[in-house]
């Protein structure tokens, strides 16, 4: 605070601390002390505000008017004023960049695409291929015809195997395997791979199976062998297959039969063949359920033929015993006991509801080749038999 303006100040308070004192009889210096200390106080308050209202009008001062309008103001102007700018020199090197920003051309990338199509193979069940003519498919040779061939055949046959070629050939053997059985089971063993030789010969994709039956108590019931293209295969099960059980008459032959319809892998399009070979009836009351599973494999396409071999057995137990008592062979063969017509009735039955053939064989008989006739039907028994020798 300058000096004049203190010396001056305190003048003035010891006049009015005299005129109170006169007033109030107070001592001098004490009524100083009490308005001196109010008074500064006031005074620190208005050097606060002085200096506030100064910075207000220094930055006041810094507001230039705008430029073409009346008035001034913060982020204000009249109405009707222009908007101008302060021109300024742009340099060389920010006008070349925008320059060369704009002359930049951006061209998309392209990228080849490779349309991925589905893949549809052909279903088997409905794929089929064209049918060869005669003279083409006579000169067709397969690993099981050396000579080559099937040239010869008779137009009907011939179209036949062909039918059989494009759709398959399934054969199932329904053995009957009691004690009795078993030189016919050996029969069977010593010339299985000839017969699926000779049955492939003709149709190269034809399968080969068998079933195995016995009777109940046996050892077992039923035994099978699923149809196969390897006649390796159906000769390894055959020689381990041996004859045994049995002990009554009837035997299971119609869980034979169903072992074989409902056991094996057929399939759908092939010509499908069940031969039953046996020397016993079955149990009397599974007639009915035989006869009604042989209708129903027939009428699902299939076909069931019979072999009865009871003459054969009837035969070589005659040769036997004369041999035996005699020693040597029986001048004739005498009638067959009665109750081997149970066997050829049920068999006749079976072939009859099943759409197939009976055959009833005699020791002089060749039982694979009997099996061959059937396996494509006994009306091609000729043509069979024809191209069967002419192919060893």
């Amino acid at each position: 605070m300058p000096t004049t303006f203190r010396v001056a100040l305190e003048e003035f308070l010891v006049h009015r601390v005299q005129s109170t004192y006169i007033a109030n009889a107070l001592k001098p210096k004490e009524i100083f002390t009490r308005r001196y200390a109010g008074l500064r106080r006031r005074l620190e308050g208005y050097t606060v505000s002085a200096i506030f209202h100064l910075i207000v009008l220094m930055l006041l001062a810094t507001i230039t008017l705008s430029r073409g309008g009346e008035g001034f103001g913060i982020g204000t102007r009249p109405e009707g004023a222009q908007v101008s700018f302060d021109e300024r020199d742009e340099s060389i090197e920010d006008a070349d960049l925008e320059d060369m920003v704009q002359d930049v051309d951006v061209t998309p990338l392209e990228v080849e695409r490779i349309e991925q199509r589905p893949v549809t193979l052909p279903e088997l069940a409905t794929y089929s291929t064209p049918r060869p003519s005669s003279e083409r498919l006579s000169k067709i040779q397969t690993r099981f015809t050396p000579t080559g061939g099937v040239g010869g055949l008779s137009g009907q046959f011939g179209n036949f195997i062909f039918g059989l070629r494009k759709t398959g050939l399934d054969v199932a053997l329904v053995i009957d395997a009691t004690n009795s059985m078993q030189h016919v089971i050996d029969d069977i063993k010593a010339r299985a791979s000839a017969l699926v030789g000779r049955i492939q010969s003709l149709v190269p994709v034809a399968r080969v199976g068998a079933v195995a039956f016995r009777d109940r108590g046996d050892e077992f019931l039923v035994k099978t062998r699923d149809l196969t293209f390897h006649s390796s295969k159906i000769q390894d099960w055959l020689n381990k297959l041996e004859a045994a059980g049995g002990g009554d008459y009837p035997e299971a032959v119609r869980e034979g039969l169903e072992e074989a319809i409902d056991g094996l892998t057929w399939r759908t399009r092939s010509k499908r063949v069940i031969i039953v070979i046996g020397s016993s009836p079955p149990h009397k009351e599974d007639i009915g359920p035989i006869r009604a599973l042989s209708r129903e494999f027939r009428d699902a396409g299939g076909v069931v033929s019979a072999i009865d071999v009871t003459r054969r057995m009837h035969e070589q137990y005659q040769r036997k015993i004369s041999k035996w008592l005699h020693g040597e062979e029986p001048s004739e063969i005498s009638p067959m006991p009665e109750f081997y017509g149970e066997v050829r009735a049920a068999f006749r039955m079976i072939a009859d509801n099943g759409g197939g053939d009976l055959a009833q064989l005699g020791s002089d008989a060749e039982l694979t080749q009997q099996i061959l006739f059937f396996a494509f039907g006994s009306r091609w028994e000729k043509e069979v038999s024809r191209y069967a020798s002419d192919n060893g």
